[in-house]
């Protein structure tokens, strides 16, 4: 019975009023007004461009508030609650404009005609789990914007993560409630516990750290090194997999034609880790291509500092620079494999993870970048599971900042640390933009209809919910309405909003 009235509340009317800035200027505000007198009511907004600011030029049948708001930039004036059954919520409007408009508007000029003027404050995103660097500093989620992510994806639930590795410490604080099953023979090395750590410490429980994915649950294997252990597990549903290993130094036409089954036939995204340093001897030398990572259908990955910026000398030297490929800058063999197969970079130096006994501690190679951007696939299906392995790889490797090509210790590595390093959130909000059904030419909407999305269903331009209609907007995560939209006397609208819903890719 809860569950049932948990549901009946979920299709209730979810309103979300919104707004976006292309451009930023100082002293904003952005506020409500109930504006009581019609004349105040725009009738007219003309979009414009001054000092390369998207401003509005409202006009109302008030020549003197005419006069008020033309001395502002103005981004947004419109109905708050477009749908609001309320008589006096519906004569409330958002308004976002620099500041002087708000203070004009505080003094006695307007006070018959604008009732209410209520500030509000900017919104905070970037929520941070309650174990965020509890047992160990954790800046590279702070380099990936992995907070940005998580506010994107929110309650939706996680897709399941495949890996396969060596000793997974199931009893671990931040462990021991993640694994779905671990099959295999055991040993006692504790890569493969550490390499889960960063897939799915268990997250937001005040032990330890947190983990990109945010408390995905992990299939492991401790058959690694074993292509047909990939296969497997790719068959059996799951739509990640992390293989922190490589076992060829030269191509396969085998391997390839089976990971390219893999990606192609089984919508599986595999990613590898492209290489450690020279001194572990993998494949003769840094500019060595390792197999399978070196593979076109899967996801390699190499290393890039994370803890300081550049520049920064600490009492160990030059270690650890923000995206700068080499651990020391002072030693032209201390970074990881870079060649022309690597897709994309993350954090592979000293990066904070779980250890056998219950411990944390930092975490080197190729091995420890390989599963964020892993986790990081995790988050993109989880928002869009319609995305196929070859998109969703697409928009990782799409969505990863370039800007680690500008930095002087990274020009001997131009074309041979793939697009980027990985941009958790940018990646999320493409996952999320893919997922959004949205209305951005007029529309009319008649009949029966059941419009679905994984994400979010809003309208950017006039959306009209015809009389004699029944319409439904079945969505996760959202439904946006905003200025334009309309429900016609006699017409049905509901929304079923539910992160549980299972909506069909067509």
């Amino acid at each position: 019975m809860k569950r049932k009235n948990a549901i009946m509340k979920l299709k209730l009317l979810i309103i979300t009023v919104c707004f976006s800035m292309q451009l930023s200027y100082s002293q904003d505000a952005t506020f409500y007004v109930r504006i009581v007198d019609e004349s105040f009511v725009p009738i007219e907004q003309e979009q414009m461009r001054e000092d390369n600011i998207e401003t509005l030029r409202i006009k109302t049948k008030s020549e003197t508030f005419n006069s008020v708001l033309s001395k502002s930039k103005i981004k947004r004036f419109s109905q708050a609650f477009p749908t609001a059954k309320s008589e006096w919520l519906q004569k409330v409007y958002l308004v976002e404009s620099d500041e002087s408009l708000l203070e004009n508007l505080k003094g006695n000029q307007f006070n018959k005609e604008i009732t209410n003027i209520e500030p509000l404050c900017k919104p905070e995103l970037c929520y941070t789990p309650n174990d965020y660097s509890l047992a160990y500093p954790q800046t590279n989620l702070d380099l990936v914007k992995a907070k940005g992510a998580w506010d994107i994806i929110g309650s939706l639930p996680r897709l399941p993560i495949g890996v396969t590795d060596t000793y997974f410490d199931t009893n671990h604080p931040d462990l021991k409630n993640q694994f779905i099953s671990v099959i295999g023979n055991y040993s006692v090395d504790g890569h493969g516990t550490a390499v889960a750590g960063l897939l799915s410490a268990q997250t937001d429980n005040s032990i330890g750290i947190s983990a990109i994915s945010f408390n995905a649950k992990m299939y492991a294997s401790t058959n690694w090194g074993d292509d047909n252990e990939v296969l497997t597990i790719a068959q059996q549903g799951y739509r990640v997999i992390n293989c922190s290993w490589l076992n060829n130094c030269s191509h396969s036409a085998i391997q390839d034609s089976l990971y390219k089954e893999i990606r192609d036939v089984w919508n599986t995204i595999v990613v590898f880790g492209a290489g450690n340093d020279i001194r572990d001897e993998e494949c003769g030398s840094l500019m060595a291509k390792v197999y399978p990572a070196s593979l076109p259908y899967v996801l390699s990955v190499t290393s890039v500092g994370h803890m300081f910026d550049v520049g920064t000398i600490t009492q160990w030297g030059a270690l650890d620079w923000k995206d700068v490929h080499l651990m020391d800058v002072n030693n032209p063999n201390s970074s990881h494999h870079h060649n022309d197969a690597v897709d994309i970079c993350a954090p592979g130096y000293h990066v904070a993870t779980t250890q056998n006994g219950g411990t944390y501690n930092g975490f080197w190679g190729t091995s420890a970048a390989a599963p964020q951007v892993a986790a990081t696939a995790c988050l993109v299906l989880s928002i869009n599971p319609c995305l196929s392995a070859q998109q969703a790889m697409s928009i990782i490797k799409n969505t990863a900042d370039p800007n680690l090509y500008s930095i002087s210790y990274n020009a001997p590595y131009i074309g041979l640390l793939g697009t980027g390093r990985l941009d958790v959130e940018v990646a999320s909000a493409s996952a999320a933009q893919s997922a959004t059904k949205i209305f951005n030419v007029p529309t009319v909407l008649t009949g029966t209809n059941v419009i679905e999305s994984n994400y979010a269903i809003k309208n950017t331009d006039s959306l009209i919910i015809s009389s004699g209609a029944d319409v439904l907007f079945k969505t996760r995560k959202n439904v946006v309405l905003n200025p334009g939209f309309k429900v016609e006397l006699g017409a049905a609208f509901k929304t079923d909003v539910n992160v549980n819903n299972t909506i069909n890719c067509y």
